[in-house]
């Protein structure tokens, strides 16, 4: 179950992390699997993280290890109650792919917000209420800030559900329609969806919260402890990072959908 606490912050910011959701031995044991996989079906390097080619670990190297059902380890008593508790017993279901790796080589020096690739992954649209969906993010091992991890615009699904209740059911709501509508009326969104010489992107937009028309907006990077799992609400704005820490970040994620919206 989610605290009355953590129901607010998720419902606020559209993030919220659940400590220790998954036992942390159990995902030391996955994360080893996962590196033996890498090393012998894709030639990692786990000591130097070096790779032979572009590596798909979704498609290509633990796609073995998957079948067997070790990813499932996302689904936990603690996460699948907090989808309960968000979605409904019942309401809801993961995406019939299963749980997906996400997987960031260290390596990359000067870490720099992003002003690219920024989306969210849900279609919004119009007529519909309740919430769509929730994501978790499992780390496998240490997330540190700077280290790969996911940057969210928290927040920002707020936004969204102001543009998708201010339509009717024939509003579509594709991710890209939306972004052009939140670059256009939202101006914090179109700077860091720019970029301005000399600006300390971090101070502006990640060191406190900035609101706009009531709603607090904030760049975070999804980090954590191993065993840690952040939910995400599936229309929050979001974007890559890099990995300019020593170790790799290791992550399962999946999307857990409602049945009472479209897919």
């Amino acid at each position: 179950m989610l605290s009355v606490e953590q129901r607010a912050e998720f419902e606020c910011r559209g993030v919220v992390r659940l400590p220790g959701a998954v036992d942390s031995g159990a995902a030391r044991e996955l994360t080893e699997r996962i590196w033996v996989e890498l090393e012998s079906n894709a030639g990692v390097d786990r000591d130097s993280h070096s790779a032979s080619e572009l590596l798909n670990p979704n498609a290509k190297a633990t796609r073995a290890l998957k079948k067997t059902g070790a990813f499932d380890l996302v689904y936990s008593p603690v996460v699948q109650a907090a989808a309960d508790a968000l979605l409904g017993r019942g309401q809801w279901a993961p995406t019939p792919s299963g749980p997906g790796l996400l997987l960031t080589l260290p390596g990359q020096t000067g870490w720099t917000l992003p002003h690219k690739v920024w989306h969210f992954d849900y279609r919004c649209p119009g007529g519909r209420n309740g919430l769509p969906g929730v994501q978790p993010f499992l780390c496998l091992d240490r997330v540190e800030p700077h280290g790969g991890g996911t940057l969210v615009v928290a927040g920002s699904h707020r936004l969204v559900g102001k543009i998708q209740q201010g339509e009717g059911p024939e509003f579509a709501g594709q991710s890209a329609d939306v972004r052009k509508r939140l670059r256009r009326e939202v101006p914090w969104l179109r700077d860091l969806w720019s970029t301005r010489p000399g600006e300390d992107r971090e101070a502006r937009f990640m060191a406190e919260a900035t609101e706009h028309e009531g709603v607090p907006l904030q760049v975070v990077e999804l980090t954590g402890e191993c065993g840690d799992v952040t939910l995400m609400h599936p229309w929050i704005v979001h974007s890559l990072s890099a990995n300019c820490r020593e170790r790799a970040r290791i992550v399962l994620t999946d999307r857990f959908r409602s049945h009472d919206h479209p897919h």
